[in-house]
């Protein structure tokens, strides 16, 4: 489930928000009891994470049984006293979601989060000295041209690393092929049911695409920020 409704999110025309069984904390604790012998470490998603009013206790369980714990989140639904628990139980990295300016980002999510997003995040990082917070920004053919203003945020919000990542997609295509395939083992394909979005990345404006990479890139060289495409 998510609170945002980004326009490049393959899932929220499908999957997302649907209500379905969700393994309960007493479950989650199991699973983390079981991960112990073979000292595996946990890396929660979504969607948003936070929108469980229990997550911060399934980050608080891995990390009290001494298991590496990191989280993706898109940082709007953290409360100082989260953050405080994500400080205390020493987790081991955060990834928070910007997608540009505020303008361009809460158009792209959907909703008005970039102050609350970005307020976050300096929180964050006084609250969890010991956690490598990290933006994620989605290349898309319309964020690109502020890959460059991204550094300059990660610069002034003093994260320890920016991430730009391609657009995750399926055609409607690769759907059907996957379908016809796992009905064969798990029967009714609704039961393994993908989205897809209608993406054709042939044509993107790739060179355009890769000249802003490049700036961003030997911007990011000249203001000290860590940058990882």
């Amino acid at each position: 489930r998510c609170n945002w409704a980004c326009n490049f999110c393959y899932l929220k025309d499908n999957v997302l928000n649907r209500r379905v069984a969700e393994l309960s904390l007493e479950e989650i604790k199991r699973i983390v009891d079981e991960a112990v012998p073979l000292r595996l470490g946990f890396y929660l998603t979504g969607g948003e994470p936070f929108v469980r009013k229990d997550c911060i206790d399934v980050v608080e369980y891995i990390k009290s049984k001494g298991l590496k714990c990191g989280l993706n989140s898109n940082g709007s639904m953290l409360t100082d006293d989260v953050m405080d628990r994500l400080g205390a139980a020493q987790t081991d990295y955060v990834i928070i979601s910007i997608h540009g300016k505020q303008a361009q980002h809460d158009h792209v999510v959907g909703v008005n989060s970039f102050e609350k997003t970005t307020r976050n995040v300096r929180y964050l990082r006084s609250a969890a000295p010991r956690a490598s917070v990290v933006i994620n920004f989605v290349v898309t053919e319309e964020t690109s041209e502020q890959m460059r203003d991204l550094v300059d945020i990660a610069a002034e919000l003093g994260v320890d690393a920016l991430t730009f990542q391609h657009e995750t997609f399926l055609t409607r295509e690769d759907r059907e092929k996957h379908e016809r395939t796992w009905s064969h083992v798990m029967g009714d394909p609704k039961d393994v049911e993908l989205s897809f979005i209608d993406v054709d990345p042939t044509k993107f404006n790739l060179d355009l695409v890769k000249a802003r990479m490049q700036k961003a890139r030997e911007h990011a060289r000249a203001k000290g920020v860590r940058v990882f495409f």
